[in-house]
């Protein structure tokens, strides 16, 4: 009698110590959701940030390249005109209203990448949740600005197409074309400063 009491009272104990862990409390589940969402921000910004670097590089090759023609096409208008009196006609018109926009314009987003530009510190790189307001406001507010100033060139090219202005002279120059660069370069580097606002992680250019 004693040792079958003493087994029944024990099996109730060996059944719970040998039960399976509890689930988690439905409270974890809000965070994991969170946490896929944050995965596909980030996700969706390093796919924009790839997107947005080839069409830098490629805007700085024709801004380069534009670079390349401004100095050919003057150096064979002195040459010409030094030892054939006969210049390049079209020279200026086409350096005045093409490249030199150009490649002043479609290297700004690159080069900011780089860390290329001129940068003076109001404020100095400060740790903690003050220090990323604080760079977030300074790439957020230039991207506004570049952002308006792409609308504004966009609108003043836009007129050009629509009205076909042209640059009369040698050849008539379609100004349309002129101006598109400038809308195209500010756009990008706007585009660039709201991605580097929203990344994770940024290297800021500060010299």
């Amino acid at each position: 009698m004693v040792s079958i009491c003493s087994k029944s009272s024990n099996a109730p104990s060996s059944r719970t110590g040998n039960s399976p862990p509890r689930a988690p409390p439905s409270s974890s589940f809000p965070n994991a959701n969170g946490s896929r969402r944050v995965n596909h921000r980030e996700d969706g910004l390093h796919v924009f940030g790839s997107i947005l670097k080839k069409i830098e590089d490629s805007l700085h090759l024709v801004g380069c390249l534009g670079l390349i023609a401004v100095v050919a096409l003057i150096n064979a208008d002195i040459l010409l005109r030094l030892f054939f009196n006969h210049p390049v006609q079209f020279q200026f018109e086409l350096t005045e209203l093409y490249l030199m926009p150009a490649l002043a314009t479609l290297s700004v987003s690159r080069v900011f990448r780089d860390g290329g530009h001129l940068a003076l510190d109001f404020i100095p790189e400060l740790p903690g949740q003050i220090g990323r307001w604080i760079r977030f406001t300074r790439l957020i507010l230039p991207a506004a600005f570049f952002g308006a100033v792409t609308y504004m060139s966009g609108r003043f090219a836009l007129h050009a197409f629509v009205n076909s202005d042209v640059e009369f002279g040698v050849v008539d120059w379609p100004l349309g074309w002129a101006y598109a660069v400038a809308p195209l370069g500010f756009g990008i580097l706007a585009l660039r400063l709201f991605h580097d606002a929203f990344a994770k992680e940024v290297r800021v250019p500060t010299d």
